[in-house]
């Protein structure tokens, strides 16, 4: 009785760990990469001289031949 018990447990253990190794992994972050035939346009990323924040340039805010990610970044560059 026992020893049948150990077997259905090995087999039960066996089928629940060939199954976890068949799943994909999940990643909690994946960087952005170009895909050839996507839809979605790259942007480029500008640096803020006062913040050291990364901004789209598409949205940074452009004076004096800096972007920045606000007036108040652009202010304290100017003082």
């Amino acid at each position: 009785m026992l020893r049948t018990l150990l077997i259905i447990l090995c087999v039960y253990w066996t089928f629940k760990f060939l199954r976890k190794m068949n799943q994909p992994t999940r990643h909690h972050y994946a960087p952005p990469h170009a895909t050839t035939g996507t839809s979605q346009a790259m942007t480029e990323l500008v640096r803020d001289p006062v913040c050291d924040m990364y901004i789209e340039k598409t949205t940074a805010i452009f004076r004096s031949g800096n972007y920045f990610c606000s007036e108040t970044c652009a202010a304290k560059f100017k003082s």
